[in-house]
């Protein structure tokens, strides 16, 4: 699969160049695109950071792959194949492509030491140049950049690899001049670099890209906080909701998505539902805080009953009970947007939620009537996944399991869902997954679809 890796890499910098995104590979580009390590890092233009992420999935798409989309750290996002897609030299088994919004440069023992006060350097400051390397064309840094990005990396990773380039860099006259001009002495330029002289370091880096003031540095970390906050929107991690009536296999398929995921290296967390019954139970507290300070029964059991979810809560014709229903409803709404709020939480972290019970489920689920104002206006408000599946089963089978309910009962969930999908404008994310024609049918027609989603 050597070709195929070379293939992947080739095609990624020629798209990257007729999309004319900003970008340039600050090390280690030598041997690409025939050689490569698990890892390319790529310091990418702010602006272009859409545009790179667009091209990268588009290049591991149209070879046949997955490409996985994760955020690192606050500074940019990975774009991979999945675990041993590739089977590359070297023992490489998969790419993973890392887009760097800046380059940390630590010139002092208090910007070591403090998380985020390092010297971010962006892809604007960076003097770059064209090179070609076996057929392939690649923006790279100049000689003088990429001398102090090479002398970064040696007080990193001590690898000699690098003081061997440092060397040969050392003998480049545009870097011998760029050092005289910033050192002013004679000294070994060589046996600075061995040695780490943090204070000649420093002096390069000033020399290099100004003195840091307070001015200087208040607009380089709102750039990087701007970069942080962006990438955080860029790889939002997708939610993906399962409906479907009681009995239609649900939480099978939810464990089934999950393990699918996380086989191929995507975090996943799974949730029953997004509604938690936050404002019942904060309902039930303060009842039985308020019986806890009046000599009469409490009324707790009372409010219980008026929000109860129960499958055999059926249409009893009296008013109370739409009245009882109109309420949960209410209620419902009001949870599944505080827990939405949580939610968002798990997804900046990476973690793709799976949603065992959708919210639309809210609008129909344990014999709730239809309230057509209320669903035109809360309905388009409901958070939409980014993919949807309807578990469509057998009613008769369903029946077979739950048997509390009714064939009836069943198709008229499947068309109140239809209707609710198409209020919330949501109806182009659900697919509909059949579940009665077997587990393995089921994990197939799942797989395809939840992947190519994703």
């Amino acid at each position: 699969m050597q070709a195929l890796l070379g293939t992947i890499v080739r095609q990624l910098f020629d798209e990257l160049t007729a999309h004319d995104v900003e970008y340039l590979v600050p090390r280690n580009y030598e041997a690409l695109p025939d050689r490569v390590s698990n890892d390319l890092d790529v310091v990418v233009s702010l602006r272009h950071l859409r545009r790179f992420q667009a091209v990268a999935c588009g290049v591991l798409k149209s070879n046949g792959l997955t490409p996985l989309r994760r955020r690192v750290g606050s500074n940019g996002l990975s774009i991979a194949t999945e675990p041993e897609a590739l089977c590359g030299p070297n023992g490489v088994r998969g790419l993973s492509v890392h887009a760097q919004l800046w380059i940390s440069f630590e010139a002092s023992r208090l910007q070591r030491i403090v998380p985020g006060f390092s010297r971010k350097v962006f892809f604007e400051d960076v003097r770059r140049q064209r090179a070609s390397m076996n057929g392939c064309t690649v923006w790279i840094p100049e000689a003088i950049d990429e001398f102090l990005f090479l002398w970064r990396q040696w007080r990193f990773k001590r690898k000699p690899e690098y003081l061997a380039r440092l060397e040969q860099y050392l003998r480049d006259e545009p870097v011998a001049g760029f050092l005289r001009s910033a050192w002013a002495d004679e000294a070994d330029a060589l046996s600075r670099v061995k040695t780490d002289d943090e204070r000649a370091w420093k002096r390069l880096l000033v020399e290099r890209w100004g003195h840091q003031g307070a001015v200087a540095a208040a607009r380089r970390y709102s750039r990087a906080a701007k970069g942080a906050l962006h990438t955080r929107g860029l790889v939002l991690a997708s939610t993906i909701y399962l409906a479907g009536p009681d009995g239609a296999g649900k939480t099978t398929m939810a464990a089934m998505i999950k393990e699918e995921l996380e086989a191929r290296g995507v975090r996943c967390r799974h949730f029953y539902s997004m509604k938690k019954n936050l404002l019942r139970d904060a309902g039930l507290r303060v009842q039985r805080l308020w019986a806890s300070r009046r000599p009469r029964p409490s009324g707790a059991a009372r409010f219980r009953w008026f929000l109860s979810e129960d499958i055999t809560d059926r249409d009893t014709g009296k008013r109370i009970w739409r009245v009882r229903k109109f309420v949960r409803l209410c209620f419902g709404v009001v949870d599944i947007g505080i827990c939405y709020l949580a939610t968002l939480v798990f997804r900046w972290q990476g973690y793709t939620l799976i949603i065992e019970t959708s919210p639309y489920d809210l609008f129909i689920k344990y014999h709730m009537p239809r309230f057509a104002r209320l669903e035109r206006v809360v309905c388009p408000l409901v958070p939409r996944p980014r993919l949807g599946l309807i578990l469509r089963a057998d009613p008769r089978a369903i029946t077979g399991r739950k048997s509390e309910l009714s064939v009836e009962e069943i198709e008229h969930y499947y068309l109140r869902l239809a209707e609710v999908l198409r209020t919330a404008g949501a109806d182009g994310r659900f697919v509909e997954v059949p579940t009665g024609e077997g587990l393995d049918v089921s994990r197939r027609a799942v797989k395809g679809v939840v992947l190519e989603a994703l």
